[in-house]
């Protein structure tokens, strides 16, 4: 295991540059930038835990610009390098080289999510509070969410910040096996984009039967008028019946397929 760990580790010093991490952040802290400022137009008093709800829970922000950036940001995990080829001489086996692929996209997913959640900090050190109470403004946002659940903003924010990585986790794992069966980048790119926009156009058609079992439902905690325990445990099951699935699909597929051919 800490073989593997320390191969996951130089994966990803060697698959990011300084300044492709560089634009990633950029990316990140002008999206995020758009978000405070919509947020601070909002009059009632504020904290620091609803601004991360606002950006966690908001449906455009997290479909449409935290996933593009994300897929954006491991596009390298998709090119097979030399690298690779020394990765499963070290490991001994194809399947550990996916296993260990995997893990090297969890860790630099956990980056991306932390690094979201810290920009949103940074930017509100000077102008909100770090109180872990409902604000006025969180108040009357989640007033029917409140209702049904007595729960503190910093829950509901880990919350909301697992289900993002587990969120982005699935996509990029998406991407990776999309591009192992097609053997071609950007083709991978589209069907990752695919399937977020299939959850994202079922949940804008309010089709109940498929709503449930759609990405956005499982992501954004702030829209629920339930209980929110029962729904964590819900989507904890949801995301890890999607992840074992994509992960047997990605192993099977890894063991088949000659790397030598692969297009980027």
């Amino acid at each position: 295991m800490r073989n593997r760990l320390n191969i996951s580790i130089r994966w990803l010093t060697i698959l990011y540059s300084r300044k492709f991490v560089y634009t990633i952040l950029l990316l990140l802290m002008i999206s995020s930038l758009f978000r405070f400022y919509s947020f601070l137009m909002y009059k009632e008093e504020k904290n620091v835990f609803d601004l991360l709800l606002f950006s966690l829970n908001d449906f455009f922000h997290v479909f449409f610009l935290l996933s593009l950036i994300y897929l954006i940001g491991i596009f390298p995990f998709t090119a097979f390098r030399s690298f690779d080829h020394y990765a499963m001489i070290k490991l001994g086996s194809r399947a550990k080289w996916f296993y260990t692929s995997v893990i090297s996209m969890g860790i630099a997913t956990l980056l991306f999510v932390l690094a979201s959640a810290f920009i949103c900090i940074l930017e509100s050190l000077l102008t909100l509070k770090f109180e872990n109470r409902w604000s006025e403004y969180g108040e009357a946002v989640y007033h029917f969410f409140l209702q049904y659940n007595n729960i503190k903003p910093l829950t509901l924010v880990l919350f909301s910040l697992l289900f993002l990585y587990l969120f982005l986790l699935t996509l990029g794992i998406t991407f990776f096996v999309a591009t192992l069966i097609v053997q071609n980048n950007i083709i991978g790119f589209i069907i990752a984009l695919g399937v977020n926009g299939m959850s994202m156009v079922v949940y804008l058609s309010k089709i109940a039967f498929f709503y449930r079992f759609t990405f956005v439902y499982h992501v954004l905690l702030g829209k629920m008028d339930g209980s929110v325990y029962s729904h964590v445990i819900e989507s904890i099951m949801y995301w890890g019946t999607i992840l074992a699935l994509l992960l047997c699909i990605g192993m099977v597929r890894g063991k088949q397929m000659d790397f030598h051919r692969r297009r980027s």
